[in-house]
This record gives C-alpha cells, structure tokens and sequence, in this order.
C-alpha cells in the first residue's frame, strides 16, 4: 500500500522520511513488518503444517482460524526469507564476497545461473535482479536463474515432501539450462 502513490507519482517518499525524522518509510515498514512475522514465527514454534480437508481442525473452518493460520504460513516464508538477507549480508560484509564476480559470463554464467537458482526462496533471486539491472550480470544467466528458481514456494514443499521438492527442482533446472544457453546464442 505505501508504494502505490509513489509508483503513481502522486507521492515523494523523500517528503515522507523528512515528516519521519530522516527514517525511510520503505525501511520503516519493513522492519516492522518483518519483526511481525519473526514474533509469529516463534510463536508458532517455527513449524509449518502440512494442511489438508482431512487435517483441519473444526476450529480453522472459521475466518479467524483460515486468517491466524494464513499468518503462520506467511511469517514462516518471510522469517526464512530475512535470515537469508542477513546471511548474505553477513557473507558480503565478513568475507568482501561479491557475487556479480560469481555468475561470469558465457556458458559458465548460465549454469551457474541455473545452479543457484536450486537455492530455495525468493532472496536469491532479487539479487540476481538486481545484479543484472546495476549492469553486473547478463541476461542469459539472469534468464538460467528465474527459470530454476522455484522461489518461495519450495519452502513449504521442502519440509512436507522432500523427495517431490527434489524433484520439482530438477525439473525446472533443465529448462533454465535451455532458456539460458539459448538466450546466450541469440544475445551472443
């Protein structure tokens, strides 16, 4: 909801941090948002349930029930999605690791690409993004990686069925080779 008046233009985010103090909303928001669902997260045990019809308590065919246990499921992805942010903040800052280096050119960028793309969550991904639009990565391993990411939604898969994660990932791996190595012949 904060970014639609200024991806309309009809808001300066600038004028919002200075009636903030010189705090970011964005970062503001955030920080808030994400210390929600760190504190639902463990409140919760930091489990995920494999629902189903037959494994529904009577109690979750209420809203409030669908409701409280939509916000387990989500502070779990967005609990898990932040420790990887600080895990590769904490690589880059401890180590200078810097991972435009790591994806290369060429056909070693694809499968690298591809490769990393196994790695479960979102957080990857908005890297390589943003790696490829600061002009430290080209479109063919940006194109590996999205094709082989499976994003968030290997999380849950993961701990409810390990085998079908397994092999949802390869399954998607494949095609971002092909999409990868085909967009390096055709960009070149």
């Amino acid at each position: 909801m904060i970014s639609v008046p200024v991806v309309f233009q009809l808001a300066d985010p600038a004028v919002w941090a200075e009636a903030l103090g010189g705090v970011d909303p964005y970062v503001l928001v955030g920080t808030l948002g994400t210390l929600a669902a760190v504190v639902v997260f463990a409140q919760s045990r930091g489990k995920f349930a494999d629902d189903t019809v037959d494994t529904i308590p009577v109690a979750q065919e209420r809203m409030s029930g669908v409701l409280r246990n939509g916000a387990r499921e989500v502070s779990f992805v967005i609990t898990w999605v932040a420790a990887a942010y600080v895990a590769y903040d904490m690589l880059v800052v401890l180590t200078g690791f810097d991972a435009g280096v790591l994806a290369g050119v060429g056909a070693t960028g694809v499968v690298i690409g591809a490769l990393v793309g196994l790695v479960p969550g979102c957080a990857i991904q908005i890297v390589f993004t943003g790696l490829y639009v600061a002009g430290g990565l080209p479109m063919p391993t940006l194109l590996a990686n999205a094709v082989s990411q499976d994003g968030d939604a290997l999380l849950p898969l993961l701990f409810t069925d390990k085998a079908a994660a397994i092999t949802a990932t390869l399954l998607t791996t494949i095609p971002a080779l092909v999409v990868g190595f085909g967009a390096l012949l055709v960009l070149g």
